[in-house]
Order: C-alpha cells, then structure tokens, then sequence
C-alpha cells in the first residue's frame, strides 16, 4: 500500500540546495533577456533579499534574491560593438573548421577578429561569429585567417527557434565569399587546442571517408565533414546526439581516465594525485572538443562527482546537476536559450530522476539482462523527456532509435574510445583505426536504415505553451512521486 508523506518532498529538497537556487536564478535570466531592469534597483533587490533571508529564514526572500542575482548576471553582460551589418567593410575572420558541403557551395564557421570601414582606415576590435558560405569554386580550412572586403547579412528568416539558437551562441549572420571579396588568407597566428586536435586526429586516418568523419566528430566536435543527407539520415533516427561531443561522450572519457588511473592509490598520496589528475584530463578534453555546453555541463558534474569521491562525502546527483547549470549560465547567461543546453540539462534530470529508480526497481539476477534493460531504461527516459523540446525545436520526433539505443550507446563508446587512443598514442593507430571505421560504418548504416523507413520518426510541431505545460507536467508527477512512500504490509 502506498501513502502521501509531504515530508518526504521536504528532506529531499533539503539534500539539494542548487535545485531550490537553480529555479529563480533561471527566471532571473529570462526575465533579464526579455526586460530591461536598471543594475541598481537589482543591487538594492539582493541586498534587501539578503538581509531578509539571513534574519527570517523565509523562501520568498531567498528566491527573490536568487532570482535578483540572475537579473544582474545577465544584464552586466553587454555585446561585442557590432560593425554595421548588411554595409561594406574590411573584416578579419579565424576560421573554426574545415568547410562541410553544402547546397550550392559550402559552408564553415568562422571568429570575427577585427573590422575596418574602408572609408575611414580605422580597425577596431571585435569578438563575434559568422556563417561563412563559399561559392562553389571557393573552400577554406581551419586555422586559417581571412581577410574579407564584404557585408554580413544579419538572420531575417527561418524558424523562430533558429534565429534565438543562433543568438544565443553568438552568430551574427552570413558572410558570403568567393574568389573575388577573398583579399587574403594565411595561416593564423594563434592555434587552438581544438584545431591541433582536429588535424592530428584527421591526420591518422589513411582514408577520409564518412566513418573517419563520424570519429572525428565523436571524439573532438569535429563535424565538417559530414556531408547533409548524412546529418539528415542520423537526425531523422534518433541518433544526432552522437555527431556532437555531449554528456554521453565525456562520461565514456571520464570512465576511460578513471581506469587508465586506477593503479595509483596504491603509491602514497595516490588517491589525491588520481582525481586530481582526472578532472584536469576531463577539461582537457573538453577544451579540445571545442567546450560545447553539453560537454561542459558533464565535465562539472563529473568533476564534482571527482572531489566528492575525494572528500569522501555523499554525492547527490541533482544537486550537481542543478550546481553545474548555475556556473554555465554565471559564465554565459545566454545558454539558457540554446537548444543544445536544455536538451542536455532535460535527458540528464530524465535519467536521474526516472531512469535511475526504475533501474533500481526493475533489476534482475542476471547481469547482461541488466545491461540490456538498463539501457533501454535510461535511452527511454532521455528520449521522452527531451520529445517536447524535439519537436518544438526541429518538428520531429525519432522513434525507431530508441528500441536500437544499446547497440547504438555499444557503438559510440568503441569509436570515442579508439579515437582517444588513436589520438594519444599516435603508434598504435594502424591498428585500432579499423576498429574505429568498422564501429562508425555500423552507426551510418544503423542511421540510414532507420531513416528510410516511414515510421522511423514522427513530424510533429508544438507551441511553446504546450512544451511548458508539459514539463510542469512531468515535474508535478516528479514531486507526487517524491511524496509516496510504500507501507509495510504486517501479516497476521
């Protein structure tokens, strides 16, 4: 039998005090993206809010205060001086990554470094992106740098939800080029990790196929070369989370590192050294990855999983959660508008708040069907929970990909750990780059298969009242669930 316990809502709440922070700190940064809230009435708001907080111990005062801190964090951040858009002028432009075929050219992404109006001979500098197309006669490379006589053409068209994805991560339009607005390139003096990454893993694959393509987009974020009907076929299937480093790529590098480093507690200070040591790789990868917020998102949460190990102190898994999205959005409060970042943030709450238990509930005495069900369990909670923002954000919603997620997981834990390897210990990849183009072949045709048929996914395109009412949804059955408990049944 089974009885409500509202305080069973309460002591877990008490566990995670990020989540309670996280809420009214989010609603202060859409609140600051959407109106325009003067620096000082929000100053006098936290302050009032503090003392409050400290003396009556109350929540309003408390999420009035958490929420004042979002406002401010966001409004004190101010864009790059845009040069005039749609006008003339001289730019200097890094480009990102190798430009990836496109309808009628091709296209890549590139850093605004400087702009000049030819009129006056003046530079200034400038941090920004653009979409860079190229005529068909016309490609660019990474590492490069460009200097262009053109127009960037601010977005006017397309969905809603591109022009605020695009927003969000800093583009500002598209810069057409082609041979005659091209005035020079040369190689760029300042080089990423990302780039020296990108180029030495592509240097250790004799053929530059889909599949190498595929591993260097696994392994470090490296998508240019994978050609439109490719990305199509692994969106249309469920499988598109796979083409950028996400959560699922860095917890397969953190369990790889983990046990590269699990001989050294044996030596003296051995445990200190090894999560130490583990963390930095983490971020390491991520940095050569190209620090997408996924990635980032998983990298805070397993470097607090990593010093939580250390301390030796309980890990509560929401809360980290909840701690590892309020640093991002300290650090960018934009995100918070990117798909990208409540796609990750959703399936990982999904999979702890759902997944997990029923883990827990459904395990059986046999390990590989464990696996197996466990899988099916955890792809299940990450793809219904993200549906609602699928197909407010694309119009689609995969179906067929969820039944095929444990080969699918199976698959991608090979190509990300053999592109590691390959990218570690440069000797060892004339033997494990078939493997890894043997693993990539599999998820193509696994995506392309999937894909051709009919009822592989489901067009289906909501409004952004309907995606709010339902994940308030899902969050009420979360906190009824929350306030069950199972009484014991006494037999006479």
């Amino acid at each position: 039998m089974l009885s409500l316990r509202p305080h069973l809502l309460q002591a877990r709440l008490a566990t995670m005090p990020f989540v309670k922070a996280l809420i009214p700190f989010a609603a202060g940064v859409v609140m600051a993206m959407h109106y325009l809230v003067p620096w000082w009435l929000l100053i006098g708001v936290i302050v009032l809010m503090g003392i409050l907080a400290l003396k009556t111990e109350r929540l309003l005062p408390q999420l009035l205060l958490f929420a004042a801190f979002g406002g401010l964090i966001t409004s004190g951040r101010t864009d790059a001086t845009l040069p005039p858009l749609s006008e003339p002028a001289l730019y200097l432009i890094d480009v990102e990554n190798d430009s990836a075929p496109r309808e009628r050219g091709s296209a890549a992404e590139g850093h605004l470094i400087a702009w000049c109006n030819p009129n006056e001979g003046d530079w200034y500098a400038i941090d920004g992106f653009v979409q860079l197309r190229c005529d068909s006669l016309l490609s660019v490379s990474s590492g490069e740098r460009l200097l262009v006589r053109g127009r960037i053409y601010p977005y006017r068209y397309g969905s809603p939800s591109f022009l605020r994805l695009m927003h969000n991560r800093g583009y500002w339009g598209s810069c057409y080029l082609n041979e005659t607005n091209l005035l020079l390139r040369e190689e760029s003096p300042y080089s990423s990790l990302h780039r020296t990454a990108s180029h030495a893993l592509k240097r250790r694959f004799e053929e530059q196929s889909s599949a190498s393509a595929v591993v260097r987009a696994m392994t470090i974020g490296d998508r240019s070369g994978i050609d439109p009907t490719l990305r199509n076929a692994y969106a249309r299937s469920g499988m598109s989370h796979l083409l950028a480093v996400s959560g699922l790529h860095t917890g397969i590098i953190f369990t790889f590192i983990n046990l590269l480093l699990i001989w050294l507690p044996l030596i003296r200070r051995g445990e200190v050294v090894r999560n130490l040591l583990a963390v930095a790789l983490i971020w390491i990868y991520v940095i050569a990855a190209g620090a997408p917020p996924s990635a980032v998102r998983a990298a805070v949460m397993c470097s607090i999983l990593q010093f939580a190990l250390l301390g030796s102190s309980s890990y509560y898994a929401m809360n980290a959660w909840a701690a590892a999205a309020m640093a991002m959005l300290i650090w960018n409060p934009r995100w918070i508008g990117e798909i990208g970042f409540q796609l990750s943030f959703v399936a990982v709450a999904a999979i702890l708040l759902w997944g997990v238990p029923l883990c827990r509930l459904l395990r059986t005495r046999w390990g590989i069907l464990n696996i197996v069900i466990h899988s099916l369990i955890i792809g299940f909670s990450a793809s219904l929970s993200t549906a609602p923002l699928t197909a407010y954000a694309f119009g689609i919603v995969p179906l067929l990909g969820l039944a095929l997620n444990p080969v699918v997981v199976l698959l991608g834990m090979v190509v990300v750990g053999c592109g590691l390897l390959i990218l570690l210990i440069p000797p060892v990849s004339g033997w494990i780059s078939p493997v890894a183009l043997g693993a990539a072949r599999g998820l193509n045709e696994l995506a392309t298969r999937i894909a051709a048929h009919e009822e592989a996914s489901v067009d289906l395109h909501l409004s952004g009242s309907s995606v709010c009412g339902i994940y308030l949804l899902f969050v009420a059955i979360t906190l009824l669930m929350w306030c069950i408990e199972r009484k014991k049944s006494v037999h006479l």
